[in-house]
């Protein structure tokens, strides 16, 4: 018995070649093949095994196998035995045993052999449709080669026949002349000596014009005879190539770490109801590598019974010539003609929902929804899998399914990071370990970031090199030009497809630290007084980067859903392979222009960067500072002019700070962020004078310090933000005519809001958060006659509302969740019942957030139009201690 009968029986179809295979392995049993019955199954084993790595059969059918193989080999020792044992009760136990194995291989040739052989058909018939495909595919290519040549064959005849023609033209001029030679010659004495001359110079050039073409005529020749010789050596290496092909292509290294993705997007895909399934994620996280995985996995090419198209759609589409791809592969025929896309997606429709077999179309890389709209049908057993960096592109509705790839986790990532940079899942001995670490975690699990830099690194032992390779990732620097154009250029295609203020706006994230989370109204601000934005637009483009996953953008923790469109609940950060774009585009904008827009500091210093100093054009050009220090006295900033700054953002580490002496320089100042970093303590500015010079500033940002008094001067501010601060609640003389925002979060020490709060007439959004000290609002709030949004939730400590609330005629979402003193107790008679009643009266209110004890008080205004969001009562929470809104690495 051979090995290749049993495989040839095997490969037959459906059940029939299993059960010939099983019974032919049965009936070498029994008889007197037993011998070569177990080489056979020795020699199946590597493919059963191979199988088994390759997750084709479950480890559980190995296992059976082997034990099937043990059970051969102790047959075999019996029939040994047998033969050269006298005993007679040896022999009795020997038949015994004998029984007993026939029995035991019987069951498993019956129930676990056609198991096996099924999964082995499985196998060999998927790596023998994997070699017809490619098969095919190299035909297609020597067929259209050979095509193209004939082409090229025609096109030197054809030149060939003109040179010729233009021979046999110059042969008869050649003859002319030399009949006007005869002719002036016979003139004799009558013609010049000149004239004969003349005639013969023309002889001469024409015989040598003449040998010239036809030397001309012979390279050519030439070049034919060497292009055929080529033609017919591609011809020979295509065909020997096609007899070499005997298996499927191995598995690229790229779907390491993606087996578990692999499992549940393909449970996504097998999923009753679904037609859609799309994988989002940021650029380089994998998606291209996943859906190919999934293309080549044996379930899924089962379940559509290998009917699975493959198409790469990219930024700007081709989409009728997609849509021809697509014919020609589902209906299995050339396409007919198309008048334009609407006419071919018709047309294509209608054949997918009269043929009604299984299908997946993998379309990747989508970029517009208009895209994918054109390339999406409708059709039984049809299904369509998307990839794209924008989940907007994707339809709503219960039909799709989203499977959002996260990040690989550390321990993947580090494997990744090491079959690239050394061909092994491990470092080497011999290496720093955690020198190694350093430069791989800042991949931050980013399968692109791991593969281009690990390639980078690959063959440098030296540790300096992995230090320098550190240093200049975390400064967001290209270490080498493949980590320059694998990695950052290719990510750079999601900001190419922006319009120019758009990426200005990208760009302007620079600005900001790489820390955990940002709040998002200090970007929205930026783009609101720098770049003339109005709120709704820049919401809408803080929404656009986070579906692009150019930014995270987070909901805080504890915060509640705001429907009338604050983000003030909102906070963003950026993954720092994507922090590493912006650093790079904003230095090479800097480099590239003759204006420098913005001056930034990758990096925490100790001082003032010396380079600012020694070019004035940079302080003099730039539209946005930031400046990260640690501590600062008034002795340490140069003297310096910045007049069209319009942003400064000061980040610095120390319980004291001097502001820049060169703000007085300032004076188109329209945003102040001034964030401190020292830990929990509240730091104490000084060098606060100069805020007096800053007439034109909109916006002020404090975060983590003793709120100075000289802010009171700043009476053009529209929007104030102050988080984890001290000393707001002093502030007798609060007046800001032009406030539009207020937001104060975490301060500690705040227990009543400053009165002349209310003397802000134009005040739009008033948000008091988490301040659990707080224990009384204003009085006058009526003279807020533009409020529309009141955010008091986390405030335990308020255990009222002034009255004066009930006639905030704008007011449109109010939030008082968590505000632990608003209970009712039965049969009490409260003021707060009757205003919360009051205010549910107010025709403008539509949203309100509140306990679930306070829920029925605001239902019972019986209003349809007014949504009211009931939270489960919840225990003060310390987790902003560990919150870290700004916390992040120097």
């Amino acid at each position: 018995m051979a090995l290749e009968t049993v495989a040839q029986l095997a490969l037959e179809p459906g059940l029939k070649g299993i059960l010939k295979a099983g019974e032919f392995i049965y009936n070498g049993l029994r008889g007197s093949d037993c011998k070569n019955l177990e080489q056979v199954v020795d020699s199946l084993m590597p493919i059963v095994r191979e199988m088994c790595d390759s997750e084709s059969i479950p480890t559980l059918s190995l296992q059976k196998f082997q034990k099937f193989r043990d059970k051969i080999a102790e047959g075999n020792k019996l029939v040994d035995d047998h033969k050269n044992s006298a005993n007679p009760v040896r022999l009795i136990q020997i038949n015994g045993r004998g029984k007993k194995l026939d029995k035991s291989i019987n069951k498993f040739i019956q129930n676990e052999l056609p198991v096996v052989m099924l999964h082995v058909q499985a196998y060999f018939s998927t790596r023998l449709n994997a070699v017809l495909r490619l098969q095919h595919v190299m035909l297609n290519m020597q067929v259209s080669f050979c095509t193209q040549m004939d082409n090229v064959r025609e096109g030197v005849e054809a030149v060939r026949g003109g040179v010729e023609a233009v021979r046999e033209r110059m042969e008869n001029v050649r003859e002319s002349v030399e009949t006007v030679r005869v002719q002036v010659e016979s003139v004799g004495e009558a013609v010049t000596e000149s004239v004969r001359d003349g005639v013969k110079t023309i002889h001469d050039g024409v015989e040598t014009g003449v040998q010239t073409l036809y030397q001309a005529v012979q390279n050519v020749n030439q070049v034919v005879k060497n292009v055929m010789s080529k033609i017919e050596e591609q011809e020979k290496q295509i065909s020997q190539q096609n007899e070499s092909l005997c298996g499927p292509p191995d598995t690229p290294s790229g779907f390491l770490g993606f087996d578990e993705h692999i499992v549940n997007l393909k449970n996504f895909l097998l999923e009753d109801g679904v037609n859609v399934v799309g994988v989002t994620a940021m650029g380089g996280a994998g998606k291209s590598t996943l859906a190919k995985a999934v293309c080549k996995d044996g379930q899924i090419r089962g379940y559509f019974e290998e009917r699975v198209i493959y198409i790469v759609a990219s930024e700007n589409p081709d989409l009728l010539s997609i849509l021809k791809t697509m014919w020609k592969s589902i209906v299995g025929r050339s396409e007919p003609h198309f008048t334009n896309v609407e006419d071919a997606h018709d047309k294509l429709e209608s054949q997918i929902k009269l043929i009604k077999k299984p299908t997946l179309v993998v379309l990747d890389d989508i970029w517009s929804r208009f895209d994918l709209e054109k390339l999406l049908f409708e059709g039984e057993q049809y299904k369509t899998l998307a990839t794209t960096r924008n989940e907007r592109v994707l339809p709503k509705g219960p039909k799709t399914s989203v499977y959002k790839l996260p990040l690989l986790p550390q321990k993947l990532a580090l494997s990744l990071f090491c079959h690239h940079a050394f061909g092994q899942p491990s470092i080497p001995i011999g290496l720093d370990k955690e020198l190694v670490k350093e430069v791989q975690q800042e991949c931050n699990g980013l399968p692109l970031a791991l593969k281009v830099i690990g390639r980078s690194m690959c063959g440098r032992s030296e540790p300096s090199d992995w230090e320098r390779a550190k240093n200049m990732l975390s400064k967001g620097e290209p270490f080498d030009d493949y980590h320059k154009d694998g990695l950052l250029h290719r990510l750079k295609t999601s900001i190419d497809v922006l319009n120019e203020d758009e990426k200005q706006c990208f760009l302007d994230l620079v600005a900001f630290p790489q820390i955990k989370a940002i709040p998002a109204n200090a970007l929205l601000g930026i783009w609101v007084y720098v770049r003339a934005m109005n709120s709704d637009q820049a919401d809408m483009l803080l929404g656009k980067f986070a579906d692009r996953h150019l930014l995270d953008l987070k909901k805080n923790p504890g915060a509640a859903e705001n429907t009338d469109g604050c983000m003030d609940a909102y906070s963003f950060s950026q993954h720092d392979v994507m922090r590493d774009l912006v650093l790079y585009l904003a230095k090479q904008q800097n480099e590239n222009s003759t204006q420098c827009r913005r001056l930034f500091m990758p990096k925490m210093k100790n001082h003032f960067p010396s380079e600012w100093e020694k070019d004035e054009v940079l302080s003099s050009k730039a539209q946005i500072v930031s400046i990260h220090t640690g501590a600062m006295k008034d002795t340490d900033w140069p003297k310096m002019d910045f007049p069209e700054v319009e942003a400064l953002f000061l980040y610095f580490t120390a319980s004291e700070y001097c502001i820049p002496t060169f703000l007085q320089t300032m004076k188109k100042l329209k945003v102040l962020i001034i964030h401190n970093n020292e830990g929990a303590k509240r730091s104490k500015l000084s060098g606060v004078a100069d805020f007096k010079e800053l007439s034109q500033l909109k916006a002020l940002h404090l975060e983590k310090l003793i709120v100075p008094e000289e802010c009171k001067v700043l009476k053009s501010l529209e929007k104030i933000y102050m988080s984890l601060c001290e000393g707001l609640g002093r502030d007798k003389t609060f007046n800001f005519p032009e406030l539009l925002e207020f937001n104060v979060s975490y301060c500690i020490d705040l227990e009543e809001l400053p009165a002349g709060l209310c003397s802000s007439a134009s005040l739009k959004k008033l948000s008091v958060t988490h301040c659990h000290r707080l224990a009384k609002l204003p009085d006058e709030m009526d003279k807020l006659l533009s409020l529309k949004q009141i955010r008091l939730c986390e405030s335990p400590g308020l255990n009222a509302l002034p009255s004066s609330i009930c006639k905030l005629k704008k007011l449109k979402f109010l939030d008082i969740s968590s505000c632990m003193r608003f209970k009712m107790k039965r049969g009490e008679r409260c003021e707060l019942k009757e205003t919360l009643q009051t205010v549910a009266k107010l025709p403008s209110l539509k949203h309100v957030i509140c306990d679930k004890i306070n829920e029925q008080l605001f239902k019972s205004a019986s209003r349809p139009d007014l949504k009211v969001e009931a939270i489960m009562e919840q225990q003060p929470s310390l987790d902003w201690l560990d919150l870290e809104i700004w916390n992040g690495r120097n």
